[in-house]
């Protein structure tokens, strides 16, 4: 299934059937106290994980029979990021917000049924859909659009 998968504007990256949890940061619109690290901490995500490792490896969940690992970090590089399997992603946006959840859950049906359209040569707009906040929010998405030219320019 090479689909691209877009929310709230941003592209959802890949690593084999594991989905980028840093990209649906940004898209659920990127709030500190939504980041990644802040929900894997949690006693309850390491639950999850360990359970969905169990499963994994008596080979139960039909998509990680494929792909034995349900989360996977990477440093360096252009595919940097934490990547986690279809559950995970649920979990994680359903932590974010209701809202933000059944957008996911939504986007994701939409992928598996074969509705989701297909968009050619999409990249994601170079400036916010909401203003930033303050002068500090202004820098940091003055620093963030720098890099993204930067990027297509390359």
């Amino acid at each position: 299934m090479n689909t691209q998968i877009v929310i709230a504007n941003r592209v959802i990256r890949r690593h084999g059937d594991l989905y980028c949890l840093n990209d649906l940061h940004k898209a659920s619109g990127g709030e500190k106290r939504h980041r990644p690290s802040y929900w894997l901490a949690l006693k309850q995500t390491s639950e999850i994980i360990e359970e969905l490792n169990k499963e994994a490896a008596k080979a139960e969940i039909t998509a990680l029979k494929q792909n034995q690992q349900v989360i996977q970090s990477i440093h360096g590089g252009k595919q940097h990021g934490t990547f986690a399997c279809k559950e995970l992603v649920y979990a994680y946006a359903a932590w974010i917000s209701p809202q933000f959840f059944l957008q996911v859950l939504r986007t994701y049906d939409a992928l598996l049924s074969g509705s989701l359209p297909q968009v050619r040569g999409w990249r994601p707009p170079l400036l916010p859909l909401r203003p930033p906040r303050d002068y500090a929010a202004a820098c940091a998405l003055a620093d963030e659009t720098l890099r993204e030219v930067n990027a297509l320019n390359m």
